[in-house]
């Protein structure tokens, strides 16, 4: 675990050096992998936690997906404009 001075923020690495979560003003984000990749990320509570799901074409980040209890689904491209089919859950 590294800790900033003031302890305000925390970061737990894995074996390879990825950050696997972060604590940051109470609340705390797993990261999620597949290699080298970050495809996801969960902030906050089981309960109260928002998803970002990352979508890829090739090696190119392309779009998002985020869910939570506020936002159920949403979609996202990288340049700000609607992805279509790109729902959470379908």
């Amino acid at each position: 675990m590294v800790t900033a001075a003031a302890g305000s923020v925390s970061y737990v690495m894995d074996a390879q050096g990825r950050r696997k979560r972060q604590t940051a003003g109470g609340v705390t984000t797993e990261y999620f992998y597949s290699g080298s990749e970050v495809i996801a990320e969960k902030r906050g509570t089981a309960l109260g936690g928002v998803w970002t799901d990352y979508v890829f074409w090739g090696d190119q980040r392309v779009a998002q997906v985020n869910a939570g209890p506020a936002n159920p689904g949403y979609e996202e491209g990288t340049a700000g404009e609607d992805s279509a089919g790109l729902r959470r859950g379908e």
